[in-house]
């Protein structure tokens, strides 16, 4: 849902929305409430239980930001942006106060992503994951830090946070059912030991995979 919103009127939308359920995307005086449900919650569910299995296996260290509300520079202190998981992973340890994420997650069921988009290009995030979930489709955007396209979104073929990561590698994984969390979990943790590991590796010149 879109309203139009009124200047100061951010903080009492978010009391008015259901706790722990709706996100906030609030640019240009107006603000988009997504509630998500079941289909929604389960694929992002399962992109975060990704991203566990891959730090974990890889020991790459990770600090989860969940879908903590930003508020974005050089505007108005009222206009923000909720991502559905977001996280500190190249910044791990050396981020600092109100650092926007290296890593944002945008999961698309009703809605386009394209004010997401924005949001997150106007807070610096590195990278936003954006899927498509009636398309089945999985876009790593990746901001541009300099030539004409600074600043702006360009769609990638590789992940930036796991450079060996492919949208097709995800979309694979989102494929499993997710009945059993801990089974689902165990099945991605085996998939990057077997498969994304030794990726990494060759890519490292450490190995033939």
């Amino acid at each position: 849902m879109t309203i139009p919103i009124q200047a100061g009127k951010l903080g009492l939308f978010r009391e008015m929305a259901p706790k722990g359920r709706a996100r906030i995307k609030c640019l240009d005086g107006s603000l988009t409430l997504v509630s998500p449900g079941r289909p929604h919650e389960s694929h992002r569910q399962k992109l975060g239980l990704l991203i566990l299995a891959i730090g974990e296996v890889q020991e790459i260290p990770i600090h989860s930001l969940g879908s903590e509300l930003f508020h974005l520079p050089d505007y108005a202190e009222d206009v923000g942006y909720e991502p559905d998981e977001s996280y500190y992973i190249r910044s791990f340890g050396k981020a600092t106060e109100d650092q926007a994420p290296d890593l944002a997650l945008e999961v698309v069921v009703s809605h386009p992503a394209d004010k997401a988009l924005r949001c997150g290009a106007a807070l610096g995030i590195g990278e936003m994951w954006v899927l498509d979930v009636a398309r089945r489709e999985l876009t790593f955007y990746i901001l541009a830090t300099r030539g004409k396209k600074k600043g702006m979104y360009q769609p990638k073929a590789k992940s930036r946070a796991f450079p060996a990561l492919t949208p097709d590698d995800v979309l694979g994984r989102l494929d499993e059912p997710l009945d059993d969390l801990v089974g689902y979990l165990k099945r991605c943790r085996a998939w990057v030991e077997d498969v994304l590991a030794p990726r990494v590796r060759t890519q490292n010149g450490g190995g033939i995979a």
